[in-house]
């Protein structure tokens, strides 16, 4: 059986992944702060709808972080407003107007997205306290329980991740495949303590202490159907976006040295 991949379109990256990401699975793009996880995530689908022109909505939780999104891209040169089937959507975290599932499936269905970034968990996770009982409530009124049950059937955690786990089950259900920045904690483990378990891929960004200093690194941890590399590759923030390169081959240059 063939496997439908989508290409990322970050140099380097998809020959890691035997072409690209299987079509329709959870991605989680994890790491500490200063890794590249927006970086990673936006990129991947702005050149989903520029280079693929694939539909693509980059679903940011919390009106504050819009500037950092677009600060990114224009880094980049990126220019989201005028990029055929990309879409920027803003969506306010407070107690009375966080209906973020709907949202984006209006927005998936009117657009037939292929692609979705979510940016991010752990946004949705420090913000839980506010909306967990009127979201979960929601959630679970329009669960898709087979998708739910797929996951993990036998999950029973506390409210926060439970929150996570119907939130992932629902995007699921899209039919986009779904990359979702979160932040990891001091021991490697996510902050809702579940994404990393009923996501379909995990790719780790962090950095590793050499004589040069700092260098900024990637490795897919978990990756359903695919074969992938064990190893850490180096993360290159170019002018035009990001470049995975062999680790061992790029020590010695002073471009992969974090900046």
């Amino acid at each position: 059986m063939t496997i439908e991949r989508l290409k990322t379109g970050i140099k380097g990256f998809d020959q890691l992944v035997e072409g690209g990401i299987p079509r329709g699975y959870q991605i989680m793009v994890s790491g500490l702060a200063g890794t590249g996880k927006t970086i990673f995530t936006l990129e991947t689908l702005y050149r989903g709808a520029k280079e693929f022109n694939e539909p693509c909505i980059y679903a940011v939780i919390g009106e504050d972080n819009e500037k950092v999104i677009r600060d990114q891209a224009e880094r980049f040169n990126w220019d989201l407003d005028k990029t055929p089937n990309f879409k920027l959507l803003v969506i306010p975290v407070t107690e009375n107007n966080f209906d973020l599932v709907s949202r984006i499936k209006e927005e998936a269905a009117k657009m037939g997205a292929k692609r979705i970034g979510i940016d991010s968990l752990s946004a949705l996770t420090v913000n839980s306290i506010l909306f967990e009982r009127g979201m979960a409530n929601k959630l679970m009124e329009h669960a898709d329980y087979a998708v739910a049950e797929s996951l993990d059937p036998k999950y029973n955690g506390g409210a926060t991740q439970h929150l996570i786990y119907l939130f992932i089950a629902n995007m699921q259900a899209i039919g986009a495949t779904v990359f979702y920045v979160t932040d990891l904690q001091a021991n490697g483990e996510s902050k809702d303590g579940v994404s990393e378990y009923v996501g379909d891929g995990l790719i780790k960004l962090s950095t590793i202490e050499f004589s040069g200093g700092p260098v900024r690194v990637l490795k897919i941890e978990k990756l359903r159907s695919t074969k992938t590399p064990l190893e850490y590759f180096g993360l290159v923030i170019g002018s035009n976006g990001l470049e995975t390169v062999p680790l061992s081959k790029w020590l010695s240059n002073e471009r992969l040295y974090k900046k």
